[in-house]
């Protein structure tokens, strides 16, 4: 499976017009695309739009608690027989409760696909569990880092995750100050990430930051650990979220820039640094 070490996340919650438009930059940098899912869109459906406009692999999130398994399984066949990239489908527990449910689903789709199928997944027990199962794993940043401060993870060398093919996903931006809006997204996308652990009594979801994008508020609770939610994004200067990207590819694999970055003028323009710096450190290190 040969990702590189940089990933960019392309969701379908813009219009076709900038979908086609990250996608054909994905293209010229030879960098794989992976698109979100969220209840209101299916990734697939974008998925042909990021394959019309890119030879570049093309990664799929899906949860079995959206649609079953034999759906996600035609749609996955029928990418295959339209288009000639390579795809990697990502399956992401979702609203199921039950992990064996999850994983029952995994073993299904891997016994019935030729793609790779990985796991978006995070905490220790269900890392441990799909590492087993997957081709991969999906986690997020903070689980990648493995850091002592991360509220999903502790130090651990020997970890399961650091065994098999790992990508971590982080909201990321490039930004200079922290008064826009895309700063403001950049840290509810991280609170949705970090909720559980950290015990959010926001109701703050990725289907809230899509709907009210535009009129964008930070809840108070939110504002008060902006810090420790911004520690857990790769964002900040150009130098800094290329920091960030080597440090997290000491541990995992591969990195994927979430969103808000792709919607980004401003990051976007620096990708194509950003990749090669990324390159020229790994191939000197």
């Amino acid at each position: 499976m040969e990702l590189g070490r940089i990933g960019l996340n392309v969701n379908g919650d813009v219009d076709e017009g900038l979908i086609a438009s990250r996608s054909a930059l994905a293209d010229r940098l030879g960098i794989p695309v992976w698109i979100g899912e969220l209840d209101c869109l299916n990734p697939f459906k974008t998925a042909e739009i990021v394959a019309e406009n890119t030879s570049s692999p093309v990664a799929v999130f899906c949860s079995p608690s959206r649609r079953s398994c034999d759906e996600i399984r035609r749609y996955a066949v029928n990418l295959r027989k339209k288009y000639d990239n390579d795809f990697v489908l990502t399956l992401v527990p979702g609203k199921i409760r039950k992990i064996s449910k999850f994983v029952e689903c995994m073993r299904n789709l891997k016994d019935r696909l030729d793609i790779p199928v990985l796991a978006g997944c995070s905490g220790k027990r269900l890392i441990a569990i799909t590492s087993e199962v997957a081709d991969g794993l999906v986690v997020n940043y903070c689980n990648c880092l493995d850091r002592p401060n991360c509220p999903d993870s502790k130090p651990d060398s020997d970890s399961k995750h650091s065994r098999v093919f790992t990508a971590c996903y982080a909201a990321s931006l490039i930004f200079e100050q922290r008064s826009s809006e895309l700063y403001g997204e950049l840290i509810l996308s991280s609170a949705v990430m970090l909720n559980r652990k950290l015990r959010l009594n926001s109701d703050v979801d990725f289907e809230y930051i899509v709907r009210n994008r535009g009129r964008l508020k930070v809840p108070e609770e939110i504002k008060s650990i902006s810090k420790t939610l911004e520690a857990h994004t790769i964002s900040g200067s150009v130098e800094e979220v290329i920091r960030r990207i080597a440090e997290a590819l000491r541990t995992c694999n591969h990195v994927i820039l979430g969103s808000p970055f792709f919607r980004d003028e401003k990051s976007v323009k620096h990708l194509k640094t950003i990749v090669d710096t990324v390159e020229c450190l790994a191939r000197h290190s």
